[in-house]
């Protein structure tokens, strides 16, 4: 695997490119880990208001478990950065490489992922709660982006459907002929 800095990267203007976001999306992907990280924080690390499950599980197992998650957050965050961002695209396609021929949406699964990983640390019930928000956010602007996406490919997406689930990645990568 290649360091990061040795990616050949694609400039941000070419995210004009791809298919098309949910017009709120940065701006509550940003308002929800803010909420998120604020509400994790207070009930974890000063009030302690709902981390009573946290007396019933090891702190070692809480840790292998939150790590777990990270390492995952982590490869499908770079996978899909490298896939979306590392090389020129000649045209419009769906992208199939890396992440996204596991999972339909790396990125978004990514920072799930990561605000699960904090839940499990603290086992805050107060924070799990705001992760179902979050997860209900993330399949909001996802399916908006898959209205777009097949809008835009027809049954070329649908197949893509098919083989690639939204939300639990594939353990083997799909396999597409083009």
């Amino acid at each position: 695997m290649m360091p990061v800095e040795m990616i050949e990267k694609r400039p941000r203007s070419h995210k004009e490119n791809l298919t098309g976001e949910h017009p709120r999306g940065d701006l509550g992907q940003v308002i929800g880990l803010i909420g998120f990280l604020l509400s994790w924080t207070l009930d974890s690390l000063v009030l302690h208001a709902t981390t009573f499950l946290a007396g019933f599980v090891p702190l070692p197992a809480r840790l292998a478990g939150c790590s777990l998650l990270i390492a995952l957050a982590f490869y499908f965050s770079l996978s899909g950065h490298r896939a979306v961002f590392g090389s020129p695209v000649s045209g419009r396609k769906i992208i199939r490489e890396g992440a996204f021929a596991r999972i339909r949406h790396p990125l978004y699964f990514s920072s799930l992922l990561f605000t699960l990983a904090l839940c499990l640390a603290s086992l805050s019930l107060i924070s799990f709660a705001v992760f179902l928000a979050l997860l209900v956010f993330y399949d909001r602007i996802a399916a908006y982006e898959e209205r777009l996406l097949t809008a835009r490919f027809g049954p070329e997406y649908k197949d893509y459907q098919r083989k690639v689930r939204r939300w639990l990645p594939r353990i083997k990568p799909a396999r597409f002929s083009d």
